[in-house]
């Protein structure tokens, strides 16, 4: 499993979609991806917090569009799944860090 850092959605849909959605290279999904879109608000509010977990089997039934630097599946943000983390993934880590995570919501 990898982890994939969104800085900035596509916020037009990039031609596919109405609404916004985030473009993963084709070859960064490999088996199971967490997608975490760090994009925030003029007051440093996350837009879309939490984690989202994506399969590569789910990334390709959505359009692939051609950019100079390789292939990307466009995805739109609303379709994301949240990412529900397994047991052994928060053994042993405080609360705070289980919040920061986006694991825990106060």
């Amino acid at each position: 499993m990898n982890t994939i850092k969104i800085s900035t959605p596509i916020w037009s849909g990039a031609g596919y979609f109405d609404s916004p959605c985030i473009g993963i290279r084709c070859d960064r999904v490999k088996g199971y991806a967490r997608v975490t879109i760090d994009y925030t608000d003029r007051h440093g509010n996350k837009t879309f917090p939490g984690e989202f977990g994506i399969t590569k089997k789910q990334a390709a039934q959505y359009p692939v569009k051609d950019y100079a630097w390789g292939q990307a599946y466009i995805i739109p943000i609303r379709e994301l799944r949240k990412y529900v983390p397994k047991k052994k993934e928060t053994e042993g880590i405080g609360i705070k860090e289980a919040i920061k995570r986006g694991y825990l919501k106060l």
